[in-house]
C-alpha cells in the first residue's frame, strides 16, 4: 500500500519527536535518510516444529513503515500502527 503524502509528513514528524538525538544510521553513521513511499507486511505463519502451515485463511501480520540510508541502503522498520495509529485512517 503506497503512503499519502499525509501519512508520509506524519511519519517523519513523529519520527523526529521519537528519538531524542538525530537519527543516525548504524551501519554508516549517516543522518541522511528517506521515508519509503510504502507500506510494507511482517507476516505470520503458524509452524509445528519444522513444518510450516501456510493457510491463507489464517495469516497473521503486523504493518510496517520503513526509513532507508541514502548513504549506504540499510533499512530500518517501525511498527505503523504504533507511529500513525488505526489502519483505517
Amino acid at each position: 500500500m503506497k503512503l499519502t503524502k499525509e501519512q508520509s509528513d506524519l511519519f517523519k514528524s513523529k519520527i523526529k519527536t521519537i528519538q531524542d538525538i538525530e537519527i543516525k544510521c548504524p551501519i554508516c553513521r549517516s543522518t541522511d535518510f528517506e521515508v519509503l513511499d510504502n507500506e510494507y507486511q511482517l507476516i505470520s505463519f503458524d509452524r509445528d516444529h519444522e513444518n510450516l502451515s501456510v493457510d491463507m485463511s489464517n495469516i497473521t501480520y503486523t504493518p510496517l513503515l520503513a526509513i532507508t540510508c541514502k548513504n549506504c541502503g540499510h533499512v530500518d522498520f517501525y511498527n505503523r500502527i504504533a507511529v500513525l495509529g488505526e489502519l483505517n485512517k
